[in-house]
């Protein structure tokens, strides 16, 4: 497939225009076109990252990642499913570890073998929800853990491989109740935005959550004692109220990177 010049992206600027990262691309020459694979990454640093389509061991073709520090990674794909088959860090060395992987003919991930050989397992239903996984499969110390779902999707147990069974409850598809294998509760309450405004554990205390907006402007434990935060119109976090009033302020640059921290109990500022 070949992809137009004009939507490829070629380079990352930050908000003084200083290049963060360029990329450069694998050019089909005899068709006058790109393939839109990047095969070379410039980093804000000057540190190259290469990527090499073509690299073939033991007539296996993969992909072979160099790193700028010279470290490589060889990543070999399913030819059925285009999904990762293996997945070798520091390729071409002693210390090369590789991971395995066994899928379905959908491309879900149904074993994967660890560099020491240790084999996990996996099942799913036919909404392609994992519902088992077993972990050293195939050996006396085979561990599995059962989750089920209810018909909307939403995860209702998780039984370990003790037996330990925890089950959880929803209001419209808010997460409102967690029941752990002791049967103690733990019960929250959302608003209709999905936000979190209570939660109460199993010896009924409850903390308090205030939002304005998208934003978290209030905690409030089971004491009473309340935690206030403060954000400027861009949605960054600016101040902090802790329950004894002392208040700890955050400046920012021009690229939006917190470069100040104000702690009212300490007469210094950080950088």
């Amino acid at each position: 497939m070949m992809i137009p010049a004009q939507v490829r992206l070629q380079g990352i600027f930050d908000g003084k225009n200083h290049r963060v990262l360029w990329n450069e691309f694998e050019d089909d020459v005899g068709l006058g076109s790109w393939t839109g694979r990047v095969v070379k990454q410039t980093q804000a640093d000057g540190g190259v990252l290469t990527i090499d389509y073509a690299h073939v061991e033991g007539n296996v073709l993969g992909r072979l990642i160099t790193k700028p520090d010279g470290s490589k990674r060889r990543v070999t794909f399913d030819p059925a499913t285009l999904y990762p088959k293996t997945d070798t860090a520091a390729y071409g060395t002693n210390l090369a570890q590789t991971i395995t992987y066994e899928r379905s003919a959908g491309g879900q991930i149904t074993a994967q073998i660890a560099p020491l050989g240790r084999r996990t397992e996996y099942s799913y239903d036919g909404s392609g929800r994992k519902t088992q996984i077993t972990m050293m499969a195939g050996t006396t110390q085979a561990r599995t853990t059962i989750l089920v779902y209810k018909a909307n999707g939403d995860l209702e147990s998780i039984t370990d491989p003790l037996k330990h069974k925890t089950t959880f409850g929803y209001t419209s598809r808010c997460l409102t109740s967690v029941t752990n294998p002791l049967g103690n509760v733990t019960t929250a309450t959302c608003n209709a935005a999905g936000q979190r405004l209570t939660l109460t554990d199993a010896l009924n205390h409850t903390t308090s959550f205030i939002w304005t907006g998208e934003d978290l402007t209030q905690i409030s434990d089971p004491l009473g004692r309340n935690v206030h935060f403060r954000y400027d119109v861009l949605g960054r976090m600016i101040a902090a109220q802790d329950v004894q009033g002392n208040l700890t302020r955050m400046e920012y640059d021009g690229l939006g990177r917190a470069v100040k921290s104000i702690d009212p109990l300490v007469p210094l500022c950080y950088k």
